[in-house]
């Protein structure tokens, strides 16, 4: 809550449209703007896919710890 009434809010708003300080989204600037982050969306899950495929096949760590190390003790 901003501990402030209803009509102050409003007046706030009314205020900031007039000053030019919103942005009317329109309803075709969001139908792009969710399409460009499906198509977003669907290349970050094949990217996420391919490299979870290729560490199947990647070396084993070879800074891996495999618990006899005569150097560190």
């Amino acid at each position: 809550k901003l501990g402030v009434s209803w009509h102050t809010a409003r007046q706030w708003t009314q205020q900031a449209r007039r000053d030019g300080l919103t942005r009317e989204h329109q309803p075709e600037d969001l139908v792009a703007e969710v399409a460009k982050l499906r198509r977003e969306n669907q290349e970050l899950r094949d990217t996420n896919e391919l490299l979870k495929a290729a560490s199947a096949f990647s070396h084993p760590n070879s800074t891996q710890n495999l618990g006899y190390d005569p150097l560190h003790r």
